[in-house]
């Protein structure tokens, strides 16, 4: 059995708990924010990273970095958490990273073939 989109906002979430705990051991601070008001705004934004492979699980806590490209290098390592975690159920399973605006900065596919897929250069 593969990994689907609900599994794998479940492990998004266990994934940001030890990330937190991490951060708490280093003396720095890691934020997240729960709540349904994506439209708010803070001076640290707060970034979701949802789910989708056709269907879209929502991030619900969320979580704070300075920049898009923080957020976006936190995506990438997420998705390399899943594809560690045994096969891909969905090939378009991808994490979409989502501003306080609502506004979509980066999607990072999960599945490895479609990462191959979207890396390769073909011939000239």
């Amino acid at each position: 059995m593969g990994l689907s989109a609900a599994a794998a906002a479940i492990l998004l979430k266990k994934s940001i708990i030890t990330v937190r705990a991490k951060a708490k051991v280093l003396g720095h601070s890691f934020q997240t924010r729960a709540g349904n008001d994506r439209l708010s705004r803070s001076i640290v934004p707060t970034y979701f990273f949802d789910t989708k492979d056709g269907v879209t699980v929502r991030d619900r806590l969320g979580v704070s970095f300075n920049l898009d490209s923080e957020a976006i290098e936190h995506s990438k390592m997420l998705a390399g958490e899943m594809r560690l975690k045994g096969p891909i159920k969905e090939a378009d399973l991808r994490i979409c990273v989502v501003n306080e605006s609502g506004h979509e900065v980066h999607v990072e596919l999960v599945s490895p073939e479609a990462v191959d897929f979207r890396t390769r250069i073909l011939p000239g």
